[in-house]
């Protein structure tokens, strides 16, 4: 199997025409892209905790260095046009973290060989119920987590820069599984659902999230 390589960062223009600047993002995000498609093979194809951890800090340490990269070309672009610049994945981001204060309802479901648990998160009372279910085992009440302190929390993971698809169709991955997972939200008579979904790979901060929701047991 070919494992491709994270891309290098582009060069920052020198020049002051905005068509440079612009064509510089572009290769941002294409390189974003790369990368994210080569993460998803990486992940894909590591089973031992070790390794998997090794791969996610991995990718964490790029996508953090390249947000800070991105965001000082940015004020440079601003400087220099007198406009913002935002690539799609920021847009994306921001759209989750602008929906995210008025979710109601998360629901997290594995699915195929190795099972794990199933878990909702239902909004009540200003607090939210997180509820287990296994196949053996009737669905319960394993915990309440208030409003504040679970949004908080979702803003913090950046959720909003993940793929809405976790698989690599470059892996051959036999008894594996996949997992589903939705957040709704509510605002007046507005709704918004945002939708991930994995094939044997979850996005590199995904653990984090576990621990928030109380996902345990989830197959990595």
């Amino acid at each position: 199997m070919k494992y491709e390589s994270y891309l290098e960062m582009p060069r920052e223009p020198k020049s002051k025409d905005k068509k440079i600047w612009q064509d510089y993002f572009k290769k941002f995000q294409q390189r974003f892209i790369h990368n994210e498609r080569a993460f998803m093979l990486y992940r894909t194809t590591s089973f031992e905790q070790k390794s998997i951890k090794k791969v996610n800090n991995e990718y964490k340490y790029l996508l953090e260095n390249e947000l800070i990269i991105l965001s000082k070309a940015e004020e440079k672009y601003f400087r220099l046009f007198k406009e913002p610049y935002k690539t799609s994945q920021q847009i994306k981001n921001e759209k989750f973290q602008y929906w995210i204060p008025y979710l109601t309802r998360v629901d997290f479901v594995n699915m195929g060989a190795y099972m794990g648990n199933d878990v909702s998160l239902i909004l009540m009372d200003n607090r939210y119920l997180v509820i287990e279910g296994r196949l053996d085992k009737d669905y319960k009440v394993i915990k309440a987590i208030s409003k504040q302190k679970l949004i908080k929390s979702l803003i913090n993971l950046e959720i909003g820069y993940w793929s809405e698809v976790y698989h690599s169709s470059e892996a051959i991955v036999e008894d594996g599984s996949s997992w589903i997972l939705k957040f709704k939200c509510i605002k007046n008579k507005k709704y918004k659902e945002f939708v991930f979904y994995g094939d044997n790979c979850y996005p590199y901060n995904f653990d984090d999230f576990a621990q928030i929701a109380y996902i345990k047991d989830f197959v990595y």
